[in-house]
């Protein structure tokens, strides 16, 4: 997907780019962090577990609820034509 191409709304771009950013940051995360106990390593991975879920989470909120907008209408085109 190619954010900047997209006709997005400017919500709707910031969601992707946080929920991809959450899921860089929780597949990343173990390639620079080396705990060296097992509770750091149930902490680093309880950690990137919360950031992959988040990521999913918003994705799908955000392509579902655009799913269900009508196509070329945003929330922000209602507001200014009131």
């Amino acid at each position: 997907m190619c954010i900047p191409h997209r006709q997005l709304d400017p919500r709707t771009r910031a969601r992707v780019v946080i929920a991809n950013l959450a899921l860089f940051i929780g597949l990343i995360l173990w390639l620079f962090v080396h705990p060296a106990s097992a509770i750091g390593r149930d902490v680093i991975h309880f950690a990137s577990g919360i950031l992959i879920g988040l990521s999913i989470m918003i994705n799908l909120n955000t392509f579902t609820r655009g799913r269900s907008a009508p196509r070329g209408d945003n929330d922000d085109s209602n507001a200014r034509r009131s």
